[in-house]
């Protein structure tokens, strides 16, 4: 039995490439690919839902190894609408959203949209609202949230694992996603930002992951969206530091 199987449906991401260059030998689980969950010391799951399928947190729910994250963070996290009124209930400053459904007579001036389940920055784009209008009834898809699309704030993303702690200040566009062209620079972290990491840790069970939020001129923090299989790439070029260690250190591998 291998020590460490990876839950994910591709193998040729930069995590991945990372993760073979730290741990060797591996197995791997595609559950939209193969039935049976292979056996394994422990599990990290690296699959996001993306397309609203979630077998792979139903076959992993019945294991009794370590499984990084938990799978009822994934649960409280993957999708947006389930994270959001989470959040906002525990009285976090969330970013307004609406689901496109539910939207009603919600239609700020410049709207930022985003699928309910998001990779890598993947379907995020920004309209006015009157090609929103227009947009709205032809797409037959309405798995989608709306935002209104902030000016003049910044972007950052806080990313831990176990206790220790990262803040990138991001830049480049409406996702500042790396696979999208963004941009960051390491900044240090205020003991705020560093308490908010703590308590999101505490109520979601993560044990790795991101948080993303804007900062207001008035030095407002609001909330975008916390992700608990976050890219690592540009994490590891700003930072130089070994970031598949840091997490693999969670597993004991």
């Amino acid at each position: 039995m291998n020590k460490l199987c990876v839950v994910t449906r591709n193998r040729k991401t930069y995590f991945m490439k990372r993760l073979t260059e730290e741990v060797g030998e591996l197995s791997y689980w595609n559950p939209w690919e193969e039935s049976l969950l292979p056996a394994a010391a422990c599990y990290l799951v690296r699959t996001t839902g993306v397309y609203g399928d979630d077998r792979d947190l139903d076959s992993l729910r019945a294991s009794q190894e370590l499984i990084i994250n938990p799978v009822s963070t994934h649960e409280l996290l993957r999708d947006k609408t389930v994270q959001f009124r989470f959040l906002e209930k525990k009285g976090f400053h969330v970013i307004p959203w609406k689901t496109l459904e539910g939207r009603s007579d919600f239609l700020p001036e410049k709207i930022l949209i985003k699928p309910v389940r998001g990779q890598g920055g993947w379907g995020i784009r920004v309209m006015e609202a009157r090609s929103f209008l227009e947009w709205e009834t032809q797409t037959i898809d309405r798995s989608w949230i709306i935002q209104p699309y902030l000016e003049n704030v910044k972007e950052f993303r806080l990313f831990f694992c176990g206790n220790e702690e990262i803040l990138l200040e991001r830049s480049g566009g409406i996702a500042a996603n790396f696979t999208q062209g963004g941009e960051a620079r390491l900044v240090p972290i205020p003991q705020s930002l560093s308490e908010l990491g703590e308590e999101v840790r505490m109520i979601t069970g993560a044990q790795y992951g991101a948080i993303d939020f804007f900062e207001t001129l008035t030095g407002d923090h609001i909330i975008l969206e916390i992700n608990p299989v976050p890219g690592i790439e540009q994490l590891e070029k700003v930072t130089g530091q070994n970031i598949v260690r840091k997490i693999l250190s969670l597993l004991k591998v």
